[in-house]
């Protein structure tokens, strides 16, 4: 196989292990707008256009879900990845030649890579097909994120350019007066892959926090892309979903920043009102690729789905051709968070 070919296609689906399947296909299909597709045995398929999930709870005490989960929190164990057609034969020696463990999965009809990251991806041929009369709250998944532990950032995103040939795209970092984070971004834009790592830089950072929930590596969040931030907020909001409380300042700092630009910056985008109401967070200083609008990055995060402080999901919404990773919003996302920590770590404390 030609190692040029690109490799992956795109995100095909994320598949939770979780307890109480019951009660989560309920929440993802009144809440966040997914249908169920099929089921097969302790597994459901869900879609929403593009989008797929898999939730899976133990079938039997002991089985893979079992074990999984009485060593971690519920959440995405794998992060399936579209592949092209090829033979997958010749993909698995390509990707063992690239120093990767692979295994084949004959009922699946798929390869799974396993990382050193507390995580595997299925390789499936085929992108899941959209269906564009469908309406839904979410066009595509835009970003994933994993946390990995202190030291590990730049081998992680050296085995992911290694293996799946992902180029790195961005380096952020974020400190506060206690605590801080590193991230690198890799993937392929092209194909749709934004897959940003994080490591914590001290033991009091919120990374390290998820790090010890868990516990070890793994996804922290997956970004949902809204084509409408605020009809989407507004509908989970009403279905019960929790989501991170700005603190007002930062719309205080903003308003000043923007000054007498503040109306022709959020065009038809989006009104103030609803910025502030819905606390979205709002980054326009991301340069120009879509000459009819001022390009803006909208998002917004929910808290952690599942008790501990692990999994939760962004969501977000690109105007304008906004690329990036919301920069100017980093900080005012990384003291919420921060606050959140405080507030969890109070309440523990007798």
């Amino acid at each position: 196989m030609n190692q040029s070919i690109r490799i992956v296609q795109g995100i095909h689906h994320l598949h939770f292990y979780l307890w109480d399947l019951p009660r989560w296909r309920e929440h993802f299909c009144r809440v966040w707008g997914f249908r169920l597709e099929s089921e097969a045995g302790n597994t459901l398929y869900l879609r929403q256009g593009s989008l797929r999930l898999r939730l899976s709870q133990p079938a039997r005490a002991g089985d893979e879900v079992d074990r999984y989960l009485q060593q971690h929190s519920p959440g995405v164990v794998d992060v399936a990845l579209a592949v092209g057609e090829q033979e997958l034969p010749a993909l698995a020696e390509l990707l063992r030649g690239r120093g990767a463990q692979v295994e084949w999965i004959p009922a699946a009809s798929a390869l799974c890579l396993h990382t050193p990251y507390g995580i595997r991806h299925s390789l499936i041929p085929g992108l899941p097909n959209a269906t564009p009369a469908e309406e839904g709250l979410f066009s595509h998944w835009d970003h994933v994120v994993l946390n990995v532990e202190q030291g590990s950032l730049q081998a992680a995103a050296d085995w992911y350019g290694q293996v799946l040939g992902w180029r790195h795209l961005y380096r952020y970092s974020i400190h506060t007066d206690t605590s801080g984070l590193e991230s690198v971004v890799v993937g392929d834009p092209e194909a749709g892959i934004q897959w940003a790592i994080n490591e914590p830089t001290c033991a009091a950072s919120q990374i390290q926090e998820f790090l010890d929930a868990h516990p070890g590596p793994g996804i922290q969040h997956a970004a949902l892309h809204s084509p409408d931030i605020v009809a989407s907020l507004r509908r989970l909001r009403q279905g019960g979903v929790a989501f991170l409380q700005v603190a007002p300042q930062y719309y205080t700092r903003l308003e000043r920043e923007l000054g007498l630009a503040l109306r022709s910056v959020l065009g038809q985008a989006i009104s103030w009102q609803d910025l502030v109401e819905q606390q979205i967070l709002l980054d326009a200083t991301l340069p120009a690729s879509d000459g009819r609008y001022r390009p803006l990055l909208l998002q917004t995060f929910t808290q952690p789905l599942f008790g501990r402080p692990t999994f939760f999901f962004e969501v977000i919404q690109r105007v304008g051709g906004a690329a990036g990773f919301g920069e100017a919003n980093f900080q005012a996302l990384f003291e919420a968070l921060e606050r959140q920590q405080r507030q969890r770590q109070q309440a523990l404390t007798p």
